[in-house]
Order: structure tokens, then C-alpha cells, then sequence
């Protein structure tokens, strides 16, 4: 009995310095990885996070760090911590630690980590605004705490006033922007920066002729594309209305900035570069021409009743022999301290009256801005 139980004792010593031979091969100088904290257990895509521990960097071992089961950046690794960067598209979830070399390995979970949706601007409305106007960022993955955003225009701080904690952030263009990029971040998580600049508005520009205004002003910077564009320049001279505003005469010129002429489909870069405007070449041009006296009266000049416009001075349409030459008309109307124009026709009124927004001096002339453009009289 008592050489049966020797002989067991040795088979089952024998088991056990097998098992430890097997480990001892499988984990060859590796030492078990310990999580014991993170600095933060809230964060964003790009944010840097710490982790604090013991054996996370191990002589001639791989060292990895996933966030819920997406791989990390480490950008600093030590024995005890290591810092790295939130993937994007990462959901919240336990971090886990892995050293390794080929196919051995050992792992270590840590804490929880809660990540917020990253936040994204696509639009802004207005598409250009002054300084201290007020702006919408439109995207994704707002706070609703108007606090919890941060935007910057050019490099400096704008106000943000409303967010509606989802996809709308309303702020203030700061004093002093240019016309550059801007950058936001949410919950002082990491900070991204638009690809597009955000066009600022100048009050005034070192302008001789409208057309130096509307090269420069970048509310109408697709007009000043538009009035010089190849489709309608090979007819006759004022077929381009660059070549009419070019000149330096003095004129009034009321007129819509971009967005109205966007909105209505007729200007749009893609317009601009491939398309012929359509249907009749000249109808883009007598648009404006049916807007623009061609006198210069400043905002005090300003009279009610009819005025005739620059469609008057035998410009278009030379070649119509059954043209009547008939007068072509604005009418001003002032209301309270406001100003209104509207067109007129051989029959009557044609639209509705539009308010002058604002006026810029340009050289002899004045730019009226309105919020719309003026109709025109297909029948002219």
C-alpha cells in the first residue's frame, strides 16, 4: 500500500511539473497587465486618454489598448501609464490592455469609459454675415448646454448663444473675423476644424465700380462669376453686365446678394462652370439691367414714385424688329423710415415690394441691397 501511494504521489507530482512546464511556455516572461485607472471616463473621438497601472510596457513586447473593442493610438507608453487616442466611431465600453509577442499574449480589463457622439458641422446659414451677426452651425452631436460648445471664427472666439442640443448651434461672428476657417469642439473634447472657410463681410471695400464690390464682398461674389460668365458674352457688348458696370458710370443698383439667386436655382457653382443659361440667353442679364438706374442717388436723393432703369438705354434685344422701346420702371415707395422698390411694368406692378436691407457706397454709385430680386417683365 505504502509503494502504490508513492508511486501515485509521483505520478501526480509528475501532472503538475508538466502543467508548469506547459505555462511556462506559453507565457514565457510575460507579466499579467494591470488597469488600475484613467483620467477620464468621459471623452470624445481625438481625445488623449491616460491610463495608469503596472507592466503595460514590457522589454520586447507588443503593448495595445482598446476602447470597447476598438483599437487605440498609443502615443506614449511607460511600465506604469500610457496615453492614447479615442478611435472614431467608438462606442462607449471597458478599456483592455494587451501585451504580447506573436502569438502569446496577456490581458488586463480596466474601467468603463463613456464616449461621446463626435460633433460635426456640414452647413452654415447664412452662407456670409457681418461681424456680430448672428450665424447657424448646422450638424450633428450638439449639447444641448450652449456652455458645452465651443466655436472658433479666424482663430477667435464666438459666442455661442442658442444650441438645440442636436444637429443647430447659433453664434455670434466675433469682432475682428476674416473671412478663413473655423473650428469647434464639444464637452473640451478634442477641437476640429472645417475644410471650408466661413465668408465674413466687410462694411466697407476699397471699391471704384460695382464690379470691384462685387469682387470683393463675398455675398456676391457668384454675381460678379455670373455677369462675367462665357455663355452670354458672345453677342453683343453688354451682354456681359461686367462690361456695362465696368465702365465707372453712376448708377443705382438694387440687388439681391447670392442666396436669393441659389435658392431660386439659377446660380450655382456647377451653373456657373458647365451650363448655358437657360432658356434664353439674355434673360439672366435683363434681370439686373431691370434693377439698375442709371443715375447715381444716394439714400437721402431717394424719391417716391417711378424711376426709369438702365433696361431703357437700347442695350438688349437691339435686333428685335418688333421691339416697342417702351419705358422699363422701379417704383420707390418709403414706409415708416423704411424704403421699398418694386418693378413695374407696361400693366402695372409686378411682385411685391421688396425692402432695401442695406446700402453700400461704391465709388460715384450705391449698391442697394435687397432680400430678393426684382421681378422682370417677360413681355418687354
Amino acid at each position: 500500500m505504502k509503494q502504490i501511494f508513492s508511486l501515485s504521489t509521483l505520478i501526480l507530482l509528475a501532472t503538475v511539473s508538466c502543467k508548469r512546464d506547459k505555462n511556462e511556455t506559453a507565457l514565457p516572461g510575460i507579466k499579467q497587465p494591470v488597469i488600475s485607472s484613467v483620467n477620464k471616463d468621459f471623452v470624445q473621438a481625438g481625445d488623449t486618454i491616460t491610463v495608469y497601472g503596472a507592466s503595460l510596457q514590457q522589454e520586447a513586447l507588443q503593448t495595445e489598448l482598446a476602447l470597447a473593442g476598438r483599437p487605440s493610438k498609443i502615443v506614449q507608453l511607460g511600465k506604469d501609464s500610457l496615453q492614447a487616442i479615442v478611435p472614431v466611431n467608438t462606442y462607449s465600453g471597458k478599456l483592455m490592455i494587451t501585451v504580447s509577442r506573436d502569438n502569446l499574449f496577456a490581458s488586463a480589463y480596466g474601467p468603463a469609459v463613456t464616449v461621446a457622439a463626435t460633433p460635426v458641422v456640414t452647413d452654415f446659414s447664412p452662407k456670409y454675415a457681418y461681424e456680430g451677426d448672428t450665424i447657424a452651425l448646422i450638424g450633428l452631436n450638439f449639447p444641448a448646454e450652449p456652455a458645452q460648445n465651443a466655436v472658433w471664427m479666424d482663430e477667435k472666439t464666438a459666442k455661442v448663444v442658442y444650441s438645440n442640443g442636436k444637429d443647430s448651434l447659433k453664434v455670434i461672428v466675433p469682432a475682428g473675423a476674416n473671412t478663413n476657417t473655423f473650428s469647434w469642439r464639444t464637452y473640451n473634447g478634442p477641437v476640429y476644424e472645417s475644410t471650408a472657410s466661413f465668408p465674413v463681410r466687410k462694411q466697407q471695400y476699397a471699391a471704384a465700380t460695382i464690379m470691384d464690390w462685387l469682387r470683393q464682398d463675398p455675398a456676391f461674389s457668384y454675381m460678379h462669376a455670373a455677369f462675367t460668365h462665357s455663355s452670354v458674352k458672345n453677342y453683343m457688348r453688354y451682354d456681359s453686365l461686367a462690361a456695362y458696370l465696368e465702365t465707372g458710370r453712376a448708377v443705382s443698383y438694387f440687388f439681391p446678394s447670392n442666396d436669393p439667386w441659389i435658392a431660386q436655382g439659377i446660380l450655382t457653382p456647377e451653373r456657373m462652370a458647365t451650363a448655358v443659361v437657360a432658356p434664353n440667353n439674355y434673360t439672366f442679364v435683363n434681370f439686373p439691367l431691370a434693377s439698375i438706374l442709371p443715375v447715381s442717388l444716394s439714400p437721402e436723393q431717394l424719391t417716391a414714385g417711378k424711376h426709369e432703369t438702365a433696361l431703357d438705354e437700347n442695350i438688349v434685344f437691339p435686333y428685335d424688329s418688333w421691339r416697342t422701346y417702351r419705358k422699363n420702371y422701379v417704383q420707390l415707395e418709403k414706409i415708416g423710415n423704411d424704403w421699398y422698390v418694386q418693378a413695374l411694368t407696361y400693366w402695372g406692378t409686378l411682385g411685391t415690394p421688396l425692402k432695401i436691407q442695406r446700402v453700400h457706397k461704391v465709388g460715384n454709385s450705391y449698391l442697394y441691397e435687397l432680400k430678393a430680386p426684382l421681378p422682370y417683365d417677360l413681355d418687354y
